[in-house]
């Protein structure tokens, strides 16, 4: 979560929702392996985190755009309308 300095929370540039600022983390910590090295403690933080994150993310915010605009954004990702890749040819 973001530091406080004199008692002073740090701007937040991050997620927010009902509970506040949603807390960001750095890279995971790998030991001498490559294996994730976590505490449980911190394991359930990022994991709440990331719930609250999903949650926040997954919310429609306004109108939904209409079914042309739809559309002409997922031809420009190279997709049909359902998310199917395009055929090369058209």
């Amino acid at each position: 979560m973001a530091a406080e300095a004199n008692g002073v929370p740090e701007p937040h540039d991050g997620l927010y929702d009902e509970e506040g600022p949603i807390p960001t983390f750095g890279p995971v910590p790998v030991d001498e392996h490559g294996r994730i090295a976590l505490s449980e403690e911190e394991q359930s933080a990022r994991r709440s985190a990331l719930i609250r994150a999903l949650r926040v993310i997954g919310e429609p915010r306004g109108k939904p755009d209409p079914p042309e605009v739809h559309a002409a954004v997922m031809r420009l990702a190279g997709l049909d309308p359902e998310g199917n890749p395009l055929e090369e040819s058209q």
